[in-house]
This record gives structure tokens, sequence and C-alpha cells, in this order.
């Protein structure tokens, strides 16, 4: 199974802008800084591991064009599992690319590709159980 795992690495969870709650696909927040060097800007297939638990998510790293942020950013949106506690950190899975980042128009042309970024990944954890 660790075939299926392209790097991982642990981070710090921050407080977020609030826009993925917003949109309805809450975000958690992590440290850009500690994604390893090798990893490229864009959305992922990730599990993310909260100290025994894993739970299955879209990573987006890199910049935020829909909000007109260049900054690096690194958020996780967990599949299916709202959480009613931020945790403090975790230790984030990256198992597959899924595509590069794409500049949005509108928020609704945002949550369309977030929407196809999570089929994309489910479609992906089913073929790998």
């Amino acid at each position: 199974r660790n075939g299926n795992i392209l790097m991982q690495f642990s981070s710090p969870i921050l407080p977020g802008l609030g826009l993925g709650k917003k949109i309805g696909f809450p975000t958690l927040n992590f440290d850009a800084t500690r994604a390893p060097k090798s990893l490229q800007e864009g959305i992922y297939s990730v599990d993310v591991k909260l100290e025994k638990t894993s739970f299955h998510g879209v990573m987006h790293y890199g910049p935020r064009p829909a909000i007109g942020d260049r900054k690096k950013s690194l958020e996780v949106h967990v599949i299916d599992e709202p959480f009613l506690q931020t945790p403090r950190a975790a230790t984030i899975i990256v198992k597959k690319r899924i595509r590069a980042i794409r500049a949005c128009k509108t928020l609704q042309q945002l949550t369309k590709l977030i929407a196809g970024d999570i089929r994309a990944a489910k479609k992906l954890i089913a073929a790998d159980s």
C-alpha cells in the first residue's frame, strides 16, 4: 500500500479565512512552509492522519488565484467528515496529484471545481480500496 504514497509530512493546523466554510467546503489550514520542497503546486488526493485515525481529503497547495492571494497556501478539505473541534496538528499523506491550480473568475466557478476535485478523489479512493 505504501506504493500509493507520493510523500508525507506533518504540520500544525492554523486559523484560516473561513472562505471554504462559507462556500460549503470547510478546510483545515496548514503551514505551507512544512510541505516538502519537491511537492509541486496543485490539487491532490490525500489522507489526513489525526492521532490514530485517518480521513480522506483533497489538498490545495499553492497560490489562491480565486481570491487574489499569490502566497502559497496549504489546505485540506476532509471529505464527508465535519469536525466539531479543529485539531491542533496532523500528518498529511499525499497520494495522487489530481490537477494543476486554475484561476476562477467567480466563487461559483471555484465551487464547481472543488466539487469535481472531490469526485476525482473519491474515484481514486474507491480504486485504492
